[in-house]
C-alpha cells in the first residue's frame, strides 16, 4: 500500500501543480487582454475626440479612485498598454498566429519563416500607421485573436522590456518564443537583447528549435514557483519600477 498510496499522492500533487499553474497562467493572459484593450480605448477617443496625453493622467487618477486595491494603472503603465495595443493591432495579432502555427508544424524557425519575420519588419510602420480596429461589436473578435497569439503568454514586465528595447515586430515574436520555450525571466531578456541574440541566431542563419508543445503548454511541466518567479507578472514590483524610473 506505501507504494501505491506515494504514486496516488504524486499524481495528485502534479495534478494539483499543473491546475495553480494554468490558473494563473490564464489569470495572466486575461490581464494581458485588458491592458490592449485599454490602450485600443484611449487610442480611438485620442483620435476621435482630439484628447491628448492627458487623457492617460486622467483616467488614471480616476481608475486608481474607483479600484484602490486594483494596481497596474499608474500614468506611466497606462502609456505602455497605449503602446502595447499601438504595437500590436489586430493584423499583427493574426500574423504571429500564423507564424507560430508554422513553427509548430516544422518544430524549428525555417528559413521561409525567417523571411516573414524580416517581411513584418521591413513592413513595420506602414502596419502600425493603420487605424487602429474600433472594438465594439468585433471584440469577441479581438480577444480570440489576442488569445490564440503569443503575446498572451508572455508577462507584462516581458512585454515591457520588449516595448523599450526592441524595436521591430519580427524581432519581439522570436523573443516571445523564446523566453516561453526556456522560460526566461525579464532579466534574462533584457540581457539577451542587449547581447543581440536574435542576431547572432536567427541572422547569422543558426536555426532555433522550439519544441511543439512547449510554445503552446506554456511550460507546464516547471514547477510553480519557478513559473510564477521567471513568466508571470509582477504588477506590484513592476509599477514600483516605473514609479522610480518617473
Amino acid at each position: 500500500m506505501d507504494n501505491d498510496y506515494k504514486n496516488l499522492l504524486s499524481t495528485i500533487k502534479q495534478k494539483i501543480q499543473t491546475a495553480q499553474v494554468k490558473t494563473v497562467v490564464a489569470a495572466n493572459s486575461q490581464m494581458l487582454f485588458l491592458y490592449w484593450e485599454m490602450g485600443n480605448y484611449i487610442i480611438q477617443n485620442q483620435d476621435q475626440q482630439g484628447w491628448g496625453a492627458k487623457i492617460i493622467d486622467l483616467l488614471s487618477a480616476d481608475l486608481r479612485k474607483e479600484f484602490p486595491a486594483i494596481k497596474g494603472f499608474s500614468p506611466r503603465n497606462m502609456s505602455y498598454m497605449r503602446q502595447f495595443a499601438e504595437a500590436f493591432p489586430i493584423p499583427v495579432l493574426q500574423l504571429f498566429v500564423q507564424l507560430e502555427k508554422d513553427i509548430r508544424e516544422g518544430g524549428v524557425i525555417t528559413q521561409q519563416v525567417v523571411a516573414k519575420l524580416e517581411v513584418s519588419e521591413n513592413q513595420n510602420v506602414a502596419i502600425l500607421q493603420q487605424p487602429v480596429a474600433e472594438l465594439g461589436d468585433g471584440a469577441e473578435l479581438a480577444q480570440e485573436q489576442f488569445m490564440q497569439s503569443v503575446l498572451a503568454r508572455v508577462s507584462w514586465s516581458h512585454h515591457v522590456i520588449l516595448i523599450d528595447k526592441v524595436p521591430h515586430l519580427g524581432q519581439r515574436f522570436w523573443y516571445m518564443l523564446n523566453t516561453i520555450e526556456h522560460g526566461n525571466s525579464r532579466n534574462v531578456l533584457a540581457m539577451q537583447i542587449e547581447s543581440g541574440l536574435f542576431e547572432r541566431q536567427v541572422k547569422a542563419k543558426k536555426i532555433s528549435n522550439f519544441s511543439r508543445t512547449g510554445v503552446a503548454d506554456y511550460q507546464l511541466g516547471k514547477a510553480v514557483p519557478e513559473i510564477l518567479k521567471s513568466q508571470l507578472a509582477d504588477i506590484a514590483e513592476l509599477e514600483l519600477e516605473l514609479s522610480q524610473s518617473n
